[in-house]
Formats: C-alpha cells, sequence, structure tokens
C-alpha cells in the first residue's frame, strides 16, 4: 500500500483554534489513474479495475470534538487510526472532501451515487436535519437528504474547509445528446449571501442555486469552492462567478466599486488576462482565493495581511485579481495550488513546492517562527537540505499545519502546529522543520 492522497480537517472559520485533524487516504497502486501513466488503454484499465477493485484506507489523526472521523464518539486522536466507516465507502482518492470538522463521502454503486457525511452540522452544512430539527454533531456517516443521483455521479464537491456552507455540482440532461447543463445545490450558512440569493429561514435545503440566479442557468460548471462565507463558481469557458463576504476583496471584486457583500453572482474581471488564456482551477481561503490559468499561471485575490496573496507587504488586501509578480517573472509555471486558511502551497511543473503566508506556527516549515511570523516571498520547501532531493507532487494544509507527499518514494512530510498531535505523535507543540513520517507511524506498509 502507499499514500494516494492527502487532506486535512480545518478549524473554525471565526475562531482560529489550533485543533486540527488530518486524513490521509491509503491504497494500492492498481489504480485507473497509475494505468493511465502507464499508457494502458482507458477502457482495458476500467476492465481491469472491475474484476480487481482498487482498495483504499482512510486513516486519521488529531482533533475529533465534532465526531468527523465517523468513530461514533468525539474523543481526540492521538495517533493514526483507520477509520473503518470512510475506508467502506470510498472507491476511489477524491471521493472524500474534507471540510470544516466535517467528511462529505461521495459512494458510486452499478445504479446510483449516494452522498455521506459526518462531523459538524450546526448549519446544516453537512444536510443532516430536517427543515425544522438540528442535529449539531453527526458521529456516524449518514446520508444525506435531498441528494441521490444517477451512477456519472457528483461532478464536484466544496466541503469547504474553513466554511460553514457546503456546494455540489452535477450534470442535468441527455450526455449522449451533449445536451447537459449543470445544477448547482447548497447547504449550510447562507447570511452572506454565499449562496447568490437572500438568507431566508423559507429556503428549504437543498437551495438550487444557478436556477434562483439567471447569470448561471444552463452554465456547465467545471469548479466550486467555499471559503469563509464567500463562495466561488468556475464555468467550463474558463469565468470566475462570486457571491458573499467581500470585505477583504475575496470575491474578486473591488471593494470601492461594490458592497462588501456580493448578493448574487457576479463574474469576475481578470486584468492583463491573454486573450488566448482562461481560468481552469480555483481554490479558496478563508478570506483569500487563488486561480490558476491554462497558461499555468497564479492569480490571487482577498486578504494578503500574512504575505498570503502577494509579495507587497503594504498591500493587506488585494480586490482586483493580480498575477503573482514571483512566479510569473520567473517564468514558473503552476501545476497545482492549495489555500490555507491564511496560507497558500504551490507546486511547480518541476514538482518544487513553495509556501507563503502566515508563519505564527512554522507552517512555512523554514524554522523560522520567530523570524518570520509573515512570509511574503514564497519559501521554496527544496531549499532545505534534506528536502533538496524530494520532488513533491502533492499536499494540503489546514490552519497552521501542513502535510506534503513526495513523487516517487511517496514520503510524506508534516511540520506546523502539533498541539492535537494533528501531524504526529508527539511532545512537541511545533513541528519547525518538515518531519519525515514513517509508513508504521500511519499504519501502513509500502510496496
Amino acid at each position: 500500500a502507499t499514500v494516494a492522497r492527502l487532506t486535512v480537517h480545518s478549524p473554525s472559520p471565526t475562531k482560529m483554534h489550533k485543533a486540527k485533524a488530518e486524513l490521509f487516504v491509503c491504497g494500492y497502486v492498481r489504480s485507473e489513474e497509475a494505468a493511465l501513466k502507464l499508457y494502458i488503454p482507458q477502457q482495458i484499465s476500467k476492465l481491469v479495475l472491475e474484476f480487481y477493485p482498487t482498495k483504499y484506507k482512510v486513516y486519521g489523526t488529531g482533533d475529533h470534538v465534532c465526531g468527523q472521523f465517523g468513530l461514533g464518539n468525539t474523543k481526540n486522536l492521538s495517533d493514526y487510526t483507520k477509520l473503518e466507516q470512510l475506508s467502506n465507502l470510498i472507491d476511489h482518492p477524491y471521493d472524500i472532501s474534507t471540510g470544516w470538522y466535517r467528511n462529505i463521502i461521495q459512494n458510486i454503486n452499478d445504479k446510483s451515487c449516494s452522498l455521506y457525511s459526518v462531523g459538524n452540522n450546526n448549519h446544516n452544512q453537512c444536510g443532516l436535519r430536517s427543515f425544522n430539527q438540528m442535529a449539531d454533531n453527526v458521529q456516524t456517516l449518514t446520508e444525506m437528504h435531498g441528494i441521490s443521483q444517477e451512477k456519472n455521479g457528483v461532478k464536484c464537491i466544496s466541503s469547504g474547509s474553513f466554511s460553514n456552507h457546503s456546494l455540489f455540482v452535477y450534470e442535468d440532461g441527455d450526455s449522449d445528446n451533449n445536451s447537459t447543463a449543470s445544477t448547482i445545490l447548497g447547504y449550510g450558512c447562507n447570511k452572506a449571501y454565499q449562496f447568490g440569493i437572500p438568507p431566508a429561514n423559507n429556503n428549504k435545503p437543498p437551495i438550487l442555486i444557478n436556477y434562483n440566479n439567471p447569470s448561471l442557468i444552463n452554465k456547465n460548471i467545471a469548479k466550486i469552492a467555499c471559503g469563509n462565507s464567500y463562495s466561488l463558481i468556475l464555468t467550463e469557458d474558463g469565468k470566475i462567478f462570486s457571491m458573499g463576504q467581500n470585505e477583504k476583496g475575496q470575491c474578486g471584486l473591488s471593494i470601492s466599486e461594490n458592497s462588501s457583500i456580493i448578493q448574487k453572482p457576479t463574474m469576475i474581471k481578470i486584468p492583463n488576462l491573454q486573450e488566448d488564456d482562461i481560468i481552469i482551477d480555483i481554490k479558496c481561503g478563508a478570506t483569500h482565493s487563488l486561480a490558476l490559468t491554462a497558461n499555468k499561471d497564479l492569480v490571487g485575490f482577498g486578504d494578503n495581511i500574512y504575505g498570503q496573496i502577494s509579495m507587497e507587504k503594504e498591500s493587506k488586501f488585494i480586490d482586483i485579481p493580480c498575477v503573482h509578480k514571483y512566479f510569473k517573472s520567473r517564468d514558473i509555471k503552476i501545476n497545482r495550488m492549495v489555500c490555507g486558511a491564511a496560507n497558500s502551497l504551490i507546486i511547480d511543473n518541476e514538482n518544487q513546492c513553495y509556501i507563503f503566508g502566515n508563519n505564527t506556527f512554522c507552517q512555512i516549515g523554514n524554522g523560522k517562527k520567530n523570524q518570520f511570523k509573515y512570509q511574503y516571498i514564497p519559501h521554496r520547501v527544496q531549499s532545505i537540505d534534506f528536502m533538496s532531493n524530494e520532488l513533491i507532487s502533492d499536499g494540503s494544509i489546514g490552519d497552521f499545519h501542513v502535510i506534503l507527499l513526495s513523487k516517487f518514494n511517496r514520503n510524506v512530510f508534516v511540520f506546523g502546529s502539533n498541539s492535537k498531535n494533528q501531524c504526529y505523535k508527539s511532545e512537541k507543540d511545533i513541528i519547525d522543520y518538515p518531519y519525515l513520517l514513517k509508513s508504521e507511524q500511519i499504519g501502513i506498509q509500502k510496496k
């Protein structure tokens, strides 16, 4: 078995708790993705997988205050533990979406797709309460109300790493006749218009977002992202729409020209974007946003108090989207981007990893918490001597801690806050440099 994907739970978006949790999705190398990398035709790889299905296991450690690990209790985990309920439902590493103290699982069988959720549900962001009843914490995986789709499943899920709301996209229409359009559903808090409609007690969940917003009707949606009280929607033609809280420009719309709350989906204009370039990916932190262009340039907007968007120290927020100067000036092409609460993690096309933003708990990984609490200039992880030969393929950020996955040997590195053993079992509250997590510490054996 080997580590297949990294993901972390995140803390309250309003209370900057140190408490976090961490998840690993582990599985055998036999997978559709691995087959494609070996140039095995997709039809053949799918046929092989039908007879030799991939088996994935999920492990977790750290804060369990809302029962988000599905263990039937709220006792914190001091060491990596296999999560049986989550492991039994996932067929692919990306079937699991982690949010603020909650997890959402997509389970696809031959006839239908079902969604299950567990953890914090105080705003019904897990979709696990009826209209007149509320369950604040759900400690076992439970099927969500109102969503049960065809076997092609939900196209994308954002459970909001730093939010109290969740978004889902699935396809309508007849895919055989190319007459599909997307439906966007929302669960959870809508106090800041993050669903693009007025907040009201009579909005019975799930909320149909695009049918209540003319600008999104008949749009094919590529991706969605939830921040703290705001949402981003990316269409397949490369347009970004935003809605919700914009007091720090996190919706990518000028604060001076717009209200601090964007009440309906509004298209973001990105200055100086080349005519042949479009947006292909979006991410949300707590109050900052990142976008990736087809030309592999990084675009940022929103809160910049810690340098999580830009190298410009004097810019506390950036409400007009801009291309990141550091990467653009060095012709560094971006393959992957990740948002923490107030951090950004970037992996380029040569598998070099950069982190910038808040460094209060050494989550930059450079061991310089007292010297650099805010990291405006991206820190290249491979600049550390013992990391120089590591090629990073994946990464994830909680509020105050980071996990990285190397490309070939599948090594896992953790660093940052460890107050709840969210990095690994240790007496240290802070892990100031990347720590190589041994496979036996997770409970797996490498092959």
